[in-house]
């Protein structure tokens, strides 16, 4: 497998290219030249397997064995998800109403972030090690990423943290997680403004590929491809976990001719994941992913929630799940408006709320979303992302929009969180 910008630079990049390099030199985000499509025979046999597996089996169709042979990367995977405090590593619970969840909260610091993160790090440090060099992982939060980069991450002599947070924006929780770890390799500091104030010094950081190269700084926010690629396996756990009558009861065993469509909803941030699910025909049932600490609390909806962002999911989408997205966000709509009118824009300064985690004005996983949607239109993703981060604004031309309807076929879910501050 081979990567490419999404704004047509770097083709031919490995995954080891993409993993360290952030944005690419051309200011776009990688993504794997080709998606590939999963047989229904496969998903049948990817049903059976537990959460580690399926995230191997995914990742291996990403990864080439001459980067990582599929034996180091399952050891790599397991590795990762050793330290969750379920054996399972996540858990399946059926809800009232055909409301199901997926629960991404048994990690150690609690968020789901560290479903990916944990794998990344453990990716990170193989070629490292292999190659016997050093890294400075700079990483902006909103809340979440933070604790669970330094989880990932502390006390690995190979690689120094650095994390921003913005001041007086993250819950006492989040903010302990990241102030109160003391390994000499973590480095905290707090910053005024907000998430998406501290983006944009990171943005040019890593814009500038050849400082970021020679001074070994890189990323692991959900620019990086890393995240979204382990992030793209919730979505399949779930969909096997919602139509197979498991889960302690309460769904009929779909038969095996049959692949009916789960219907997914996804607390939005940066657009980098995305879901809950109600599967369609089947007396409604539905299946959503449960998190703690970030976009977890939507209400009396809160069961119905999963991780922030929507590329994970298209990508599932993509390579044959057939899942039917839908984006729930807070006060902060931007991805909202975006998918309902074309309006891709920054509506003023950010909104706290009490779902920190989502409080982001320039989701920026979305170029990565415009990208399948318009299939691989280097050139119209380039432009409205230079125009949106020119202006703040970018009207999507109707092209996009059409093909968007064709691959994601949703409207955002307005919802609004009551305000933090």
């Amino acid at each position: 497998m081979k990567y490419v910008s999404t704004r047509g630079a770097a083709a031919g990049s490995s995954f080891r290219e993409a993993l360290f390099s952030g944005y690419a030199v051309d200011g776009g985000l990688f993504m794997p030249e080709e998606v590939p499509r999963v047989s229904a025979d496969t998903l049948r046999q990817w049903r059976a397997l537990s959460y580690p597996q399926l995230v191997q089996n995914i990742c291996s169709l990403y990864i080439s064995p001459d980067e990582i042979p599929v034996q180091e990367l399952g050891a790599l995977i397991e590795r990762a998800l050793s330290r969750f405090a379920h054996s399972e590593v996540v858990t399946f619970k059926r809800l009232r109403d055909g409301l199901n969840v997926l629960e991404l909260f048994h990690g150690p610091t609690m968020a789901f972030k560290d479903l990916a993160m944990c794998c990344l790090a453990q990716f990170i440090l193989y070629f490292l090690q292999k190659e016997d060099k050093h890294v400075t992982i700079v990483v902006g939060t909103s809340g979440d990423t933070g604790g669970s980069a330094i989880a990932s991450l502390r006390g690995a002599k190979r690689a120094d943290v650095v994390v921003l947070l913005p001041a007086g924006r993250c819950s006492r929780v989040q903010e302990l997680h990241m102030t109160t770890a003391m390994e000499e390799n973590v480095h905290v500091f707090t910053v005024e403004g907000s998430s998406d104030d501290l983006d944009e010094p990171i943005r040019r950081l890593f814009a500038d590929s050849e400082f970021s190269s020679r001074h070994g700084v890189i990323s692991i926010n959900s620019i990086n491809w890393g995240r979204v690629l382990v992030q793209v396996a919730h979505h399949f756990y779930a969909y096997f976990r919602c139509t197979d009558g498991g889960g302690g009861g309460g769904g009929a065993e779909v038969e095996e001719e049959e692949m009916p469509t789960v219907e997914v909803v996804v607390p939005t941030g940066a657009a980098g994941n995305a879901a809950v699910a109600r599967e369609q025909g089947h007396g409604g049932r539905a299946a959503g992913f449960a998190q703690r600490k970030s976009a977890g609390a939507l209400g009396r909806d809160s069961s119905r929630t999963l991780p922030p962002g929507v590329t994970a999911g298209c990508v599932a989408r993509r390579m044959g799940l057939p899942i039917r997205l839908l984006c729930a966000v807070n006060q902060n709509d931007v991805v909202h408006r975006a998918l309902r009118s074309g309006d891709f824009s920054v509506d003023g300064a950010v909104k706290p709320s009490l779902a920190s985690a989502i409080d982001i004005q320039v989701p920026y996983n979305m170029e990565r979303v415009f990208h399948l949607c318009s299939d691989a239109d280097t050139a119209l993703v380039r432009d409205v992302m230079t125009r949106f981060y020119e202006s703040g604004q970018a009207n999507l031309p109707a092209t996009l929009q059409s093909k968007r309807a064709q691959g994601l076929p949703c409207d955002g879910l307005a919802r609004q969180v009551p305000g933090g501050g």
